[in-house]
């Protein structure tokens, strides 16, 4: 089959490419203290995504499920991955983290996956206005993924 890190056929051949460690690097993740951990907050996060299925039955208003869920899903992850990193973007609040996140994310693969491929030195035509908007939105993530990198490290936990 195709390397991974559940395969012994992993790429490398060096003392610190190959299956072993690899997955000595993220067996850390698995440990049953991790897994009980994301656990509650997995619950966590499905209680309020109930809540809100819950509010938007009783309203019998209309919502786009795709955009839900993704929200939830961004909430979710860094919550669960990154020891809590907060990006509220079920409160569809603009200025939140994960708006932001999700907005440049899609900026940026517009820009660097559809239209640059086709054109290579699109990224020095800082004349387009979408190429400036993708820059603008590369740096912002890269901004994010700073802060909660700086975030990540400053939280300390019992298998630290």
């Amino acid at each position: 089959g195709e390397p991974t890190i559940l395969t012994k056929s992993t790429h490398g051949v060096g003392p610190r490419d190959g299956w072993k460690w690899t997955r000595k690097g993220c067996a850390g993740a698995f440990s049953s203290l991790n897994i009980n951990r994301t656990l509650d907050k997995i619950d966590m996060h499905l209680q309020g995504l109930f809540a809100l299925l819950d509010e938007h039955s009783r309203a019998g208003s209309t919502f786009a499920v795709d955009n839900l869920m993704l929200r939830f899903f961004v909430d979710l992850i860094a919550d669960a991955a990154f020891k809590g990193f907060q990006m509220n973007a079920m409160t569809m609040d603009e200025n939140s983290d994960g708006m932001k996140f999700l907005e440049n994310v899609e900026v940026s693969l517009k820009e660097y996956t559809l239209k640059e491929p086709l054109m290579p030195f699109r990224s020095w035509m800082l004349f387009l206005p979408s190429v400036v908007r993708a820059k603008k939105a590369s740096k912002e993530l890269m901004n994010l993924a700073q802060r909660v990198l700086d975030f990540y490290r400053s939280q300390k936990s019992d298998d630290d």
